[in-house]
């Protein structure tokens, strides 16, 4: 449309000199030129400059959205979402009625976590006339995905099995929701179908050895964590998970590779210094598992886990004072923590303060009654995943302990079995009072009273 604007503008000029030429000699009754016919030419030249420019004004908006809308494709196949979604957003400034583009930013928003800014984005694509059984998919996947699995478990799986062509995305909401809920069985299906089309799949090579950790299949998680940091070295949180699966279970070795190539990328990251000083620590290497320590501690002083392990070095010395004093700013954090509390326990006893060593040894009991009950809790609700019951009691125990967002994060599980279970309601109520959030207590108890 603009060059054959730019072509009538040309012609038009062309025009009005081929006239000028042909009456050399019209004048007025004055013998003056007629002004316009001076101007003419001029003026149709600037607006053909005008039309021109306009075009290449609207062509360079155009290949900007085009250049953005090929990046957010690239960036979605490396599932790099927010660097996507930031390309999306770019991209709708100049494409604001293209549906397809609403909906490619509707599903990305869904998968980084952000449901608010995908149902708006939804909300256009209809707007917009984009086919409602895509819509609804879409909804049902952020359900899914937030574990919400009730109503739309049965057709996603349904579709899963099948070859639906979103197979891969469907799978993956199923994926999260399962894990969230903890349904550990449907969690590794799902991703046993996703990984048998896409073995070398980093992102669900991740989440199976997350099940498998839950399921205390450690030597397969390992496994999976060492592919995944094969396919991509430079995927630090999966090595940092690696390395830690690996310090406990006591291969403090090959964890010391791992922590050692993380510290030259992440040389402040709490977690890389803790481990490495761990492995330091089951090593021998005492002196600098303690500078490792120190470190950490002059940057996070409160780290219960960092005061827990100076500790446990005094303690090992025999300097029972200097590891009495960190192990007893450790617990004042951490009290139900047991690798602090029963290094206190010692310490007390082995330092004669036999009263106060009792005390922790009751403590001691206490925790460990808890977590043989969190074990017992989390086989049962493998074999029933639907019982709100065995959810609610696993988020008080975690909420006892001070745990809260593993306790919450049970409760609200409980809920999704259960909308209206009052237990959870009322436990949650009373938690929020306790943590000064008056409008999230006031509502639980009103789901309690309806």
């Amino acid at each position: 449309m603009v060059i054959g604007l730019a072509r009538r503008v040309w012609f038009w000029s062309a025009a009005a000199r081929r006239r000028s030429e042909a009456e050399p000699n019209s004048k007025t009754r004055s013998g003056v030129e007629p002004p316009h016919s001076r101007f003419v030419p001029i003026l149709l030249s600037i607006a053909l400059l005008a039309v021109i420019g306009t075009g290449v004004t609207i062509a360079g908006w155009q290949g900007w959205a085009w250049y953005h809308y090929r990046a957010a494709l690239r960036a979605l196949e490396r599932r790099d979402l927010s660097l996507a979604q930031a390309q999306l957003n770019s991209c709708l400034k100049v494409w604001p009625t293209s549906a397809e583009v609403h909906l490619l930013a509707a599903r990305t928003a869904r998968r980084i976590g952000a449901y608010d800014d995908a149902e708006l984005h939804l909300k256009e694509c209809q707007l917009l006339g984009w086919p409602i059984e895509e819509l609804s998919l879409e909804r049902d996947l952020a359900l899914a995905q937030r574990g919400d699995l009730a109503e739309v478990e049965e057709k996603l799986v349904r579709f899963a099995e099948h070859d639906h062509p979103d197979r891969f995305l469907i799978l993956e909401a199923l994926a999260q929701g399962y894990i969230k809920t903890y349904r550990l069985s449907q969690a590794l299906h799902c991703l046993e179908l996703w990984l048998k089309r896409r073995p070398n799949d980093v992102q669900a090579l991740v989440w199976r050895a997350e099940v498998e950790q839950l399921r205390s299949s450690t030597s397969e998680a390992l496994a999976d964590y060492r592919r995944v940091v094969a396919l991509e070295p430079e995927r630090d949180q999966a090595r940092l998970r690696l390395a830690e699966l690996l310090a406990t279970e006591h291969q403090p070795a090959e964890a010391v590779s791992h922590f050692e190539h993380l510290r030259q990328r992440q040389p402040t990251n709490p977690g890389v210094l803790l481990g490495l000083a761990r492995c330091r620590h089951l090593l021998g290497e005492s002196t600098e598992a303690a500078r490792l320590l120190d470190t950490l501690l002059e940057r996070s002083p409160d780290d219960a886990t960092a005061l827990g392990e100076r500790g446990r070095l005094f303690l090992e010395i025999g300097q029972f004072g200097e590891a009495e004093r960190w192990l007893r700013r450790a617990a004042d954090r951490a009290p139900y923590d047991r690798d602090i509390v029963y290094p206190l326990y010692l310490c007390l006893q082995q330092s004669g303060k036999s009263e106060a060593a009792e005390a922790y040894r009751i403590k001691l009991q206490e925790i460990d009654a808890q977590l043989s009950r969190l074990r017992e809790l989390t086989r049962q609700i493998v074999q029933m995943p639907h019982d709100p019951a065995l959810r609610h009691e696993a988020g008080m125990i975690f909420l006892t302990s001070g745990q809260a967002k593993e306790g919450l994060r049970w409760l609200y599980s409980a809920l999704q079995e259960d909308p209206r279970y009052e237990p959870a309601h009322r436990l949650l109520a009373d938690y929020y009072d306790r943590v000064g959030n008056q409008g999230l207590a006031g509502w639980h108890r009103r789901q309690i009273q309806n």
